[in-house]
């Protein structure tokens, strides 16, 4: 059951001027960070980060964050020091696995085609499976959803 994929979580973002990015935790997922060189790049590994933390505390059996709403957030007093310095507060949901395959059919390249299917067999995969982990690892929307 994925409901904890559906809520967004409350990310705090500061700018990291010793990088020249942001920075942002997320106050219901202790330990859990983001960080980007723009906003759009912090907002992808955020979704990656929750991600991953979530998995992480499901297979340590530790307790699953739960995302509580805005002003829950924002009105924690514990949460409250941290805004002092903040430089936007955003939202952000964990990148979703439904863990379902769909088929689909794409028209493309010959060219490309072999080339994928000889990069596929190198690798012990199979063209389906190179390809969409081709193009998650290409893609930054893959970790905004």
């Amino acid at each position: 059951m994925e409901i904890e994929m559906s809520q967004p979580f409350v990310m705090i973002v500061h700018t990291d001027e010793a990088e020249s990015g942001f920075s942002a935790f997320f106050p219901d997922a202790p330990g859990c960070v983001a960080a980007g060189e723009t906003l759009g790049q912090l907002k992808a590994d955020a979704a990656s980060a929750l991600r991953s933390h979530i998995d992480v505390s499901r297979e340590e059996g530790l307790a699953i964050p739960v995302a509580r709403d805005f002003d829950a957030v924002l009105s924690d007093p514990d949460v409250q020091e941290n805004l002092k310095d903040a430089f936007v507060i955003l939202e952000a949901r964990p990148l979703a696995r439904s863990g379902r395959v769909k088929r689909v059919n794409i028209t493309i390249d010959e060219f490309a085609l072999d080339i994928i299917d000889r990069a596929a067999e190198r690798v012990g995969s199979t063209r389906s499976a190179f390809m969409a982990s081709a193009a998650l690892e290409a893609s930054e929307d893959a970790n905004a959803a």
